[in-house]
């Protein structure tokens, strides 16, 4: 697999930045790579090489309860690499109507910087999206989860590409 290929390379965390990013960056204005939520060779690969590192972190316990481990391993990867990028955090698996879901939500932006306004609700409508291999806003286009959605969207290209945003962002 390209993950055990990558550990075999030699400065194999520059990999993708090196040989892929690096010919794509003058065709495009974002490139988004989205990852397994595990660590691995790719992973490492895609943080050295984003200028926006997006984070979701659910409005559940026990992601709450496993956010320090997180912060903390994430910091000594950035500060060993010596990296630069954006860190945001995006709230997800959110349900309005749970106090604690709430509650923590509260706390994340309280206590993280640079954590979305925006929200990805806890919603079956998404549930099927995933089960489809589709976007939520290409499985439900009407939904006010598509719409939720949407206005996450803007809000990230408005931080990740700030000088195209306005010119690039789709209705």
């Amino acid at each position: 697999t390209l993950d055990r290929t990558l550990g075999a390379q030699d400065r194999r965390e520059y990999m993708f930045k090196a040989t892929i990013i690096a010919k794509l960056r003058p065709k495009f204005d974002l490139i988004i790579l989205d990852c397994p939520p595990s660590w691995s060779h790719l992973i490492t690969n895609a943080i050295v090489a984003c200028d926006v590192l997006l984070s979701p972190l659910e409005c559940k316990i026990s992601q709450f309860n496993s956010l320090p481990v997180f912060m903390d391993h994430i910091k000594a990867f950035r500060e060993n690499m010596r990296l630069t990028y954006q860190h945001i955090y995006i709230p997800t698996r959110y349900t309005p109507n749970r106090r604690l879901s709430v509650d923590i939500r509260n706390w994340y932006m309280a206590n993280l910087q640079k954590v979305s306004m925006g929200v990805i609700r806890e919603s079956a409508v998404g549930e099927e999206a995933i089960a489809v291999k589709m976007s939520l806003p290409e499985h439900n286009p009407g939904s006010p989860y598509a719409d939720e959605m949407r206005e996450l969207l803007r809000e990230i290209w408005t931080i990740a590409a700030p000088e195209t945003s306005t010119e690039r962002v789709a209705s």
